[in-house]
């Protein structure tokens, strides 16, 4: 809504689709990773597939999240940690 607050129903079909990747994503991922009864399951796979996953959450975190606080703490002062 801040980005469009004369369009409230354009933010929000904008956040509705994007809420709707993880779940497409996901159904995406079983089809891709999905053994058939004659193969063995390959988890090294999907430990890797995993393991990709947590490094992008944790580059994200980095580089967009925690610099995105740190600068919401200092325009307000009288904001503490526990809120942010």
């Amino acid at each position: 809504l801040a980005a469009r607050p004369n369009q409230p129903w354009l933010a929000f079909a904008l956040a509705s689709l994007s809420g709707l990747a993880e779940p497409v994503g996901a159904f995406m991922t079983l089809r891709l990773l999905d053994n058939d009864s004659t193969a063995t399951p390959d988890m090294n796979l999907m430990g890797n597939v995993l393991a990709l996953v947590a490094g992008i959450m944790v580059t994200v975190a980095l580089r967009e999240l925690f610099p995105e606080a740190k600068r919401q703490i200092a325009s307000n002062k009288d904001t503490s940690v526990f809120n942010v």
